[in-house]
């Protein structure tokens, strides 16, 4: 707030914090309309298909993590996300989320152990390894009333003009709140990419970020693409190991 002039030295800098402002007023305006128009595209579609490399880094990882994906998503409730890769150390690591009927399967590779959840008709998000890239697909606009977005300017994503908004999420499910950062193509209005922290009972700060390629809103799918069978030896998640699994694989955090 502006406070009094006395003399014009004063007034002029009260001038000028109140035009800086106004400049904040208008980027948080323009963050939010880029903002709900991606998120309006992604929830228009009926289908979605794509790739993406998620990278992941922390205060106490001598190294970059990278895994590949693909993900498949179609309406009401039905997705498919693969996450595979190598953890230097511990090996080969395959994460899977998949709806199989009214049923939400989470398959982690590495322990051959899986959960399973009921899933609403028409949900709007999906725990996982993500955030508004693939949930928008669900929830829409309605994720909006999560937090504020604000504009911060313009980035590349490869050869992609990308506008780059800031999401800051309030507190919600026992998290805190958290800022994430997304990459929306200047012309296509779609997520190319999203970073995030990923909130952890360490002080390890680690960030995540997914790259998505070959985007398809138009993708020809059906039920038949969705259907998962777990792996053979796979067995429930222990109630009293479920918290440690799940935070090992950063997978119970609230989505957006």
């Amino acid at each position: 707030m502006m406070r009094y002039a006395k003399n014009l030295s004063m007034w002029v800098g009260g001038f000028a914090l109140l035009v800086g402002t106004i400049s904040l007023a208008k980027a948080d305006e323009k963050g939010e309309k880029i903002m709900r128009e991606a998120l309006r595209k992604l929830n228009a579609a009926q289908s979605m298909t794509a790739k993406f490399t998620q990278t992941s880094t922390a205060d106490n990882l001598p190294f970059k993590l990278t895994l590949n994906g693909t993900v498949s998503l179609m309406k009401p409730n039905s997705i498919h996300v693969r996450i595979a890769g190598e953890i230097p150390k511990r090996g080969k690591v395959e994460r899977v989320y998949a709806s199989v009927g009214a049923d939400y399967i989470t398959y982690f590779g590495t322990e051959k152990l899986y959960r399973k959840d009921r899933l609403e008709p028409k949900p709007q998000e999906f725990t996982g390894e993500w955030e508004a890239e693939l949930d928008g697909f669900f929830g829409g606009e309605e994720l909006m009333k999560r937090g504020k977005a604000n504009y911060k300017g313009t980035d590349k994503v490869g050869t992609i003009p990308c506008d780059v908004i800031t999401f800051t999420s309030a507190p919600r499910n026992n998290l805190p709140e958290r800022v994430m950062t997304y990459y929306i193509g200047q012309k296509d209005r779609l997520i190319h990419r999203a970073t995030y922290p990923v909130p952890s009972d360490s002080d390890s700060n680690l960030v995540q970020t997914n790259l998505l390629t070959e985007i398809n809103l138009s993708a020809k799918l059906s039920a038949k693409d969705f259907v998962y069978t777990l792996p053979a030896g796979a067995k429930p998640i222990i109630q009293r190991r479920q918290r440690e699994i799940l935070q090992r694989n950063d997978s119970s955090r609230g989505a957006f």
